[in-house]
């Protein structure tokens, strides 16, 4: 029945729309169908009832019909009043969700940044929001119902922004993304991202259109931010590198690779390591890593390899990149190549050694002032000049140094230049070192620090005596020159009138012409030489082209230097002085030239080119003399760099050393080097004239007739005679210290004065290396002898102490053997044997004892009350001894509290031994250079001397042992008894010696010794 129901229910509301009239025919057609079907059986099954019974039948079922029909249709209304019921609730629900969702729609359209419009079928407002009104310059949404584009858009935007609606309805295709930009009522550009799309009824009709605008001006401005930051990245010229976490790159910029040669795919995932260069110590990448680790910026110099293997050095700066959270995500590496700075770093301080060699060896006097006044440098030739040691001088005024009178000359002009700053030049007289006045020019510059303050001066000294007396000479040479000049301008030597036409043709020729051994007829006429067949063929283009140019340039006068051949085929070398002359409608007609032979001082000007680049090679090779480590290095460098450089041949070197002379490199046959260095000859008569110094003015080398001679295992071998040309190499303090000889005896050649003229001014600067290598050699050589003779001495007091504590030691036991021997003495008085035994005992007691007491006044420190020394003498005694040693190893001394004498009661030769030790043990601890700290102090009683280094430092067993004899923390290279015998030396003196170190961190000496005249307690 229930199914019954919910058909006819589910039939009910499907003809809803047509009325009830279905349903009642349905019922009308159903009861008529069941009253028809009951008459039928009621006849068919009871024919032959009553008609009470029949009526009776009739209406108890059509009672049940009803009722059956009732029930049905109570249930249907029943079913379809509960649907009814349900719809309307859903109804009101519904109604009330869309009340909320068109709360809200309204609250997003009012409150969302982003520009949204509807628009009808015409293209008029129906709705927009806040944000859109005011982008257009609305006060309130409403405002813009009804308008179009054109009533708030400027002309073009409008209708830009109509048509692109109107495609938009006109296909119902939306548009997504499209970006625009729109210039606000204030003049702002803002960038918008667009979406149209149409606008449907609920039928699904288009009816208009709708857009968003989001404002994507922030983000395009992020965007073409992050762009441009890339672009830099990609196009910077330093290197930038980027890891993650692990160290692992996950970037670096086309600049790596054209730095590194490592491609991008190359070195992406793998480790920065890969550049690792095998000179880079690896403390430096140890604290690379836990800087950057710990979140710090890490700067610093890293030596790199690049994919070829070359090596490369950049200023690294890392830093590590952050997440929005603080975190580290990666690090970043900006690297510059500093490959050429380090270079030019080496290079400036090789060029600084080479000034300071190129200044000693410059023959100009040179000095250097600051702004008070003292001399802070001069040149070798500048003590020359003065005949003062640069000791004398620097630290000095000009007053220290020169006659009151002169001094404040130059005093005066000194404050002249520092005040207007410049350049200074002016002569003045000048004591000479031999007493004499010479006329000098003074050149000097101001020096300026990098604050534009006066800084000091520099001068230079040209001794004018000589040149004024050559000036004088000159005038007169002047004066002739000048009358010969105006012979000449009237005589015109050579004077050529050429024709401007090809070949220039000669209309005219001076009788000068003879000078090439020409006539004049052998120009003129028409079989007459054409001036360019005169000339030498490889000069012709050039000298047309440069006429044409001159003409071109509307030059009137220019003057050319070209080769012609004389009649007898020699080469000319010519100097044409030409006027372009023109006719009367200004066309070029002639050229005039007056011509002169200039062969001579072309030679003259090639051999000074030749000059100054022989110059620039003597340089460069007295770099090399100077790099070398011995002086028979020395010669072997000399003799070959002669050949290699100058071009020589055959070179060798002969010393003098006592009357004997002695070779040491040749060359033989083959141009090889030789060791000749056996080769001894006595200074006979020829020798000692070469070995005698040049008289002022003479030649530094001659040229004789000898044999030739080549070096053949142990001896000299002779093979024909020829020229050998001797030059003497000097030094200006020893005189002349070897001879420096050369032939061509290979090739047969002649002398080439130019050559020999350079290898006298080699031979100056060789001497001067080699005399200055043998004083370096026989200064060392004193330096380790005095070496020698402390440390002797320094054992030897050892062993006094030594001694004298081992006779103490023995003193002691001594004493008590013989209080023994007297108590048994007594205790057998009457044994006669006895005592004889024990008497012989006691003496050979008293003859050690006497022993012992000699040794005790030999190790005794002798009372010293009436000693005193300076403490600040003998600091200073002290640094002056050492200052070579120490400067050689890099160690500076620092003297403080130097300002006022100390006294103090020690003698001077105990207290000078005790800062010797300290001061050279201070260098043997610092090995790669350092500061020593001097430092004297004082109170009413007592003095200190303290001495601080930089060195390795000691631990505490160290510091247990250091004043115990033969006790050393040098191994190999100490006796163990220096400190020993300083302690001795001061403790004898009534002092003591105080020391604090620490492992890594240096050594401190404290020193305490009572004030001269005080007594100590």
């Amino acid at each position: 029945m229930r199914s019954i129901v919910n058909v006819i229910v589910q039939w009910t509301r499907r003809h809803r729309r047509s009325g009830w009239l279905a349903p009642v025919g349905l019922v009308v057609f159903t009861v008529m169908l069941l009253v028809g079907m009951y008459d039928a059986m009621r006849i068919a099954l009871l024919p032959e009832h009553s008609r009470i019974l029949t009526r009776l039948i009739t209406m108890v079922s059509t009672g049940a019909i009803a009722g059956v029909l009732a029930y049905v249709a109570l249930k249907v209304y029943r079913q379809m009043s509960l649907e009814a019921d349900e719809l309307s609730l859903e109804s009101m629900r519904m109604s009330g969700e869309l009340s909320t969702e068109r709360a809200l729609m309204r609250s997003l359209l009012e409150n969302t940044p982003d520009h949204i419009y509807f628009k009808d079928a015409e293209g008029r407002f129906i709705r927009a929001n806040k944000s859109f009104a005011e982008s257009v310059g609305a006060e309130k949404p409403s405002d813009l119902v009804g308008k179009t584009e054109e009533d708030l858009l400027d002309p073009e935007a409008a209708k830009r922004n109509a048509e692109e609606d109107r495609e938009v309805f006109r296909t119902g295709r939306p548009v997504v993304g499209q970006e625009a930009s729109r210039t606000r009522p204030d003049g702002a550009k803002e960038w918008y991202s667009a979406i149209r799309m149409p606008l449907r009824d609920r039928h699904g009709n288009r009816v208009g259109t709708f857009a968003i605008f989001r404002n994507i001006t922030i983000r395009r401005n992020a965007a073409e931010a992050l762009r441009q930051l890339s672009q830099a990245v990609e196009q910077s010229p330093s290197v930038v590198l980027i890891t993650d976490i692990s160290g692992n790159i996950t970037y670096v910029n086309p600049k790596f690779t054209s730095l590194t040669g490592y491609t991008r795919d190359e070195v992406t995932g793998r480790n920065p390591r890969i550049l690792k260069a095998a000179g880079m110590a690896e403390e430096v990448y140890i604290d690379m890593w836990a800087t950057i680790s710990a979140g710090r910026v890490w700067n610093g110099e890293i030596l790199n390899r690049k994919k070829s293997g070359d090596q490369f050095w950049g200023l690294a700066s890392i830093s590590p990149i952050r997440d929005e959270l603080g975190r580290i995500t990666h690090f970043l590496e900006v690297m510059e190549d500093i490959t050429a700075r380090k270079k030019a770093e080496v290079a400036l301080r090789d060029q600084v050694i080479f000034q300071r060699q190129l200044m000693d060896a410059v023959p100009i006097p040179i000095f250097h002032k600051n702004a008070d006044g003292l001399y802070r440098d001069c040149n070798r030739a500048f003590e020359k000049f003065i005949g003062r040691p640069q000791e004398e001088i620097i630290g000095r005024t000009v007053f220290d140094i020169t006659p009151k009178a002169l001094a404040d000359v130059y005093s005066e002009r000194d404050r002249q230049l520092m005040e207007r700053g410049g350049a200074q030049q002016y002569e003045s007289a000048v004591r000479h070192a031999d007493g004499t006045y010479h006329e000098v020019m003074f050149t000097k510059a101001a020096l300026v620090d990098a604050d534009g303050k006066p800084g000091g001066l520099v001068g230079a000294l040209l001794d004018l005596t000589e040149l004024k007396k050559t000036q004088e000479a000159l005038r007169d040479e002047y004066e002739k020159r000048a009358e010969l000049e105006r012979i000449i301008s009237k005589s015109p030597a050579i004077v050529f009138l050429r024709n401007y036409r090809e070949g220039w043709p000669v209309e005219y020729v001076s009788d000068s012409i003879i000078q090439l051994g020409y006539k004049t007829s052998d120009f003129l006429g028409e079989d007459g030489i054409p001036y360019i067949r005169l000339m030498h063929p490889g000069d012709v283009p050039r000298v047309t082209a440069d006429v044409d140019r001159h003409v071109r340039l509307g030059h009137a006068e220019f003057t050319l230097e070209y080769r012609v051949f004389s009649k007898r085929g020699d080469v000319c070398w010519l100097e044409d002085r030409t006027w372009v002359r023109r006719n009367a409608a200004g066309e070029i007609s002639h050229l005039q030239g007056i011509v002169m032979d200039v062969t001579s001082r072309k030679a003259a000007r090639e051999h000074e080119l030749a000059t100054i680049e022989g110059l620039r090679t003597i340089i460069n090779m007295t770099e090399t003399l100077i790099e070398c480590t011995s002086v028979d290095n020395l010669y072997r460098r000399a003799v070959e760099l002669v050949r290699e450089k100058l071009g020589f041949e055959r070179t060798s070197i002969f010393i003098r050393e006592g009357d004997r002379v002695r070779g040491t490199y040749g060359t033989n046959l083959k141009g090889q080097t030789t060791d000749e260095k056996d080769h001894v000859m006595p200074l006979a008569d020829m020798w000692a004239e070469r070995f005698t110094p040049p008289a002022p003015g003479g030649d530094l080398w001659q040229v004789v007739e000898e044999p030739y001679r080549v070096w053949e295992g142990g001896s000299m071998a002779d093979f024909g005679r020829g020229w050998i040309v001797v030059t003497r190499i000097l030094n200006h303090q020893h005189g002349v210290i070897g001879v420096f000889c050369n032939d061509t005896a290979i090739s047969g050649a002649p002398v080439d004065e130019v050559k020999q003229e350079l290898l006298a001014v080699f031979c100056t600067i060789l001497g001067n290396i080699i005399a200055r290598r043998l004083a370096e050699d026989e200064r060392r050589e004193a330096e380790e002898k005095h070496w020698e003779l402390m440390e002797r001495s320094d054992r030897l007091n050892a062993l006094g102490i030594l001694a004298a504590g081992m006779a103490h030691e023995i003193n002691n036991p001594l004493q008590g053997m013989v209080s023994h021997i007297h108590a048994v003495q007594r205790s057998v008085e009457h044994d006669r044997t006895v005592r004889q035994s024990l008497e012989m005992v006691e003496k050979g007691i008293d003859t050690i004892a006497g022993l012992v007491r000699k040794l005790l006044l030999l190790g005794r420190t002798q009372e010293q009350a009436d000693e005193s020394v300076d403490a600040r003498e003998a600091v200073e005694f002290v640094t002056q001894l050492l200052q070579s040693q120490l400067r050689k190893g890099g160690i500076r001394i620092v003297k403080k509290g130097m300002n006022r004498p100390l006294f103090l009661a020690a003698p001077r030769r105990y207290l000078i031994q005790v800062l010797l030790n300290l001061v050279i043990n201070a260098r043997d601890a610092m090995p790669d250079g350092g500061d020593v700290v001097i430092e004297l102090q004082a109170d009413n009683e007592t003095g200190r001397i303290v001495v601080r280094d930089q060195g390795c430092g000691m631990d505490e067993q160290e510091l247990a042992g250091i004043f115990k004899p033969f006790y050393s923390t040098k191994g190999t290279k100490g006796t163990g008894l220096g400190l020993s015998v300083a302690d001795s030396l001061i403790r004898g003196s009534g002092g003591s010696i105080e020391v604090d170190s620490r492992k890594g961190e240096g050594t401190t000496f404290m020193i305490h010794l009572p004030r001269a005249g005080v007594q100590s307690a």
